[in-house]
């Protein structure tokens, strides 16, 4: 007992056919017009209306006249700097600070079980 038959498997091949076409060219139509400047600044000042200062209210002063405090300068630099110097391997002097011995945390997790299974089982003991 079959579940479709030849016509069936023809009709299913067709839709899934003219489904990938359609999304293929959507795609293709999407990756072409996204990046063309003259269409986003139209749909940017159609939305939102001018952009420049000059809509704002003549009597405010312009906002890019603020001045910002020299110690506040720093907030606002551009571009990535490290907290601490990075290196491409760590020496063993600069490790040992930081290393737990994987053997010895297995112990102490086990040490704690093993702590918290025989509190369990003397309190469960009839005295």
């Amino acid at each position: 007992m079959a579940f479709l038959t030849g016509r069936e498997i023809k009709i299913y091949l067709l839709l899934v056919l003219v489904f990938t076409l359609a999304a293929l060219i959507g795609t293709i139509s999407f990756i072409l017009l996204r990046d063309r400047p003259e269409i986003q600044r139209e749909v940017s000042e159609k939305q939102f209306g001018p952009t420049g200062v000059e809509s704002l209210d003549p009597s405010i002063e312009p906002i890019r006249q603020i001045e910002i405090p020299r110690e506040f300068t720093q907030l606002y630099r551009k571009g990535w700097r490290p907290y601490r110097p990075v290196y491409d391997r760590w020496s063993w002097e600069q490790i040992e600070g930081y290393w737990i011995d994987p053997d010895e945390l297995v112990r102490q997790e086990l040490e704690v079980r093993t702590d918290r299974e025989l509190e369990k089982f003397f309190k469960e003991l009839p005295w």
